[in-house]
C-alpha cells in the first residue's frame, strides 16, 4: 500500500515537473527504500546509526575509515574501508580509488577525464584511479559533458 502511494507521487511529479530536482527525487527513492542506514562502530560514541543517503564519501585512513557527512561532520570509524564497501548500496556507493569510496548522487561534475579528477558537494576535488576509469565513465555518464 505504501509503495504504490510512493509510486503515484513520483509519477505525479515527474509528469507534472517541467524541471527535475534530484533532491526531491533522491527523497522519493529514499523513501521507497525505506532509507538504508548503516551502522558504524566509532571510538567515541560506541556505535552510531546513520543514513546512507547523508555519506558523501568515505575516506581510508589505514585500518580506519572516515565518513564524510552532507553537513559536514566526519566520522571515524574502527573498520576498514574493505568492510563498508561491502556493507554500502553498491547502486550508490563507488570504489573509485584504493581510498575512497564516493556516493555517485553526491558527485557534481568530472572536472577532467584525462587528469582523472571530479568535485564532490562540498568542492572536494579528488582524483580517481587509471584502472577505474571506465568504470567511473559508466557509472557518472550523467555528468560528462
Amino acid at each position: 500500500m505504501k509503495t504504490e502511494l510512493l509510486e503515484k507521487k513520483i509519477t505525479e511529479y515527474v509528469l507534472n515537473s517541467s524541471e527535475m530536482d534530484l533532491n526531491v527525487l533522491m527523497d522519493l527513492r529514499n523513501q521507497l527504500r525505506g532509507n538504508k542506514t548503516i551502522m558504524l562502530r566509532t571510538f567515541k560514541t560506541g556505535e552510531l546509526v546513520i543514513p546512507e543517503s547523508e555519506v558523501v564519501r568515505v575516506e581510508a585512513m589505514k585500518a580506519y575509515s572516515i565518513f564524510h557527512l552532507e553537513n559536514g561532520k566526519q566520522i571515524v570509524s574502527s573498520r576498514n574501508l574493505n568492510y563498508h564497501e561491502k556493507q554500502l548500496d553498491t547502486n550508490m556507493f563507488f570504489r573509485m580509488h584504493r581510498s575512497h569510496l564516493i556516493n555517485i548522487f553526491q558527485v557534481e561534475k568530472i572536472v577532467s577525464l584525462h587528469e582523472r579528477t571530479l568535485t564532490m558537494k562540498g568542492n572536494v576535488t579528488l582524483e580517481f584511479s587509471r584502472r577505474k576509469a571506465v568504470e567511473v565513465k559508466k557509472k557518472l555518464r550523467h555528468l560528462i559533458h
